[in-house]
């Protein structure tokens, strides 16, 4: 959500770069898909210049990891009319339609498919992924370095552009935070050997794989935040976050019964931020507007 209070001056003449981040997650890119629905309506709503507005028209970069990774793809893959080929109400039909399928449909672009198998081949759940173009690329899921992708997002940006006096303005989106309170309990230290870090048999879970996977996500928020506080940013940094049961949590539990309650996680978790949404849409609109002007004028 959004930080601190009021940076004061504003974005200078140049304006904001606009990054819009995507947590990795599996299924649960449910829930940022309903996020960014619920902000594509405000964007179509106020935007009286682009009634067709998609999200792809707002953010200068867009990144995501695995499931993030493939809601990337299909909010920036441009079509016949070089328009984004779906729409967020689209990219939540895709997961409540095609999470219970065993298989992949082929891609006749093969550069998009590549990437997209790339960065969600979770170990467990799928195998490494290998393809060639003029080098080997052998890959597998973005999550095991940066399931939230917000922070490399922003080296990527500062590296390209170089800012040019631009303030960065953020929408990072998780897919979800199990609450792990009591979920594993230390009990005698003497049984903590490599075998129980690996697998806690009272609840089937993974201890060390959970740290390894759970506790970068809140860093990179951490580190993001510190950023934007010491750039006087706070306002311009939005982290949207459900918080889920263990139940709820699992990557790979495509039963209609939670697909549909990811969608009401989803929903309830725009609602609860309604009003940020709200002013992000502004500010995204009158970003667009001024850069729209600007390469008139120019």
């Amino acid at each position: 959500m959004g930080n601190g209070s009021s940076s004061g001056s504003g974005p200078d003449v140049q304006g904001f770069t606009t990054i819009l981040s995507i947590d990795g997650g599996g299924v649960r890119g449910i829930v940022p898909s309903v996020v960014l629905t619920a902000l594509e309506a405000k964007l179509q709503k106020l935007d009286v210049d682009n009634k067709d507005a998609k999200i792809a028209d707002y953010f200068d970069f867009v990144a995501g990891t695995s499931t993030g990774g493939l809601m990337t793809a299909m909010l920036t893959t441009p079509n016949a009319e070089k328009r984004p080929t779906f729409a967020a109400k689209d990219v939540v039909q895709f997961y409540l339609h095609k999470s219970q399928l065993a298989k992949r449909d082929k891609s006749t672009d093969a550069g998009i498919a590549d990437v997209c198998i790339g960065t969600s081949a979770a170990p467990y759940y799928f195998p490494p992924h290998n393809f060639k173009t003029t080098v080997d690329f052998n890959l597998a899921d973005g999550g095991l370095a940066a399931n939230n992708p917000s922070l490399l997002a922003v080296c990527e940006v500062m590296k390209e552009q170089k800012m040019d006096g631009r303030e960065l303005l953020i929408l990072s989106l998780g897919t979800g935070a199990a609450d792990q309170s009591d979920r594993y309990v230390v009990g005698d230290p003497s049984k903590w050997g490599l075998l129980r870090w690996l697998w806690y048999s009272e609840n089937n879970g993974s201890p060390l794989i959970d740290i390894l996977t759970t506790a970068p996500d809140e860093m990179i928020s951490t580190y993001i935040s510190t950023i934007f506080k010491y750039c006087g940013w706070e306002d311009n940094y939005y982290r949207l976050q459900a918080e889920m049961k263990l139940s709820e949590a699992k990557m790979d539990d495509a039963s209609q019964e939670n697909l549909n309650n990811l969608v009401k996680i989803g929903e309830d978790l725009a609602a609860k931020h309604d009003a940020e949404l709200e002013a992000l849409a502004q500010k995204l609109i009158k970003n667009r507007d001024a850069r729209l002007a600007r390469n008139i004028s120019g």
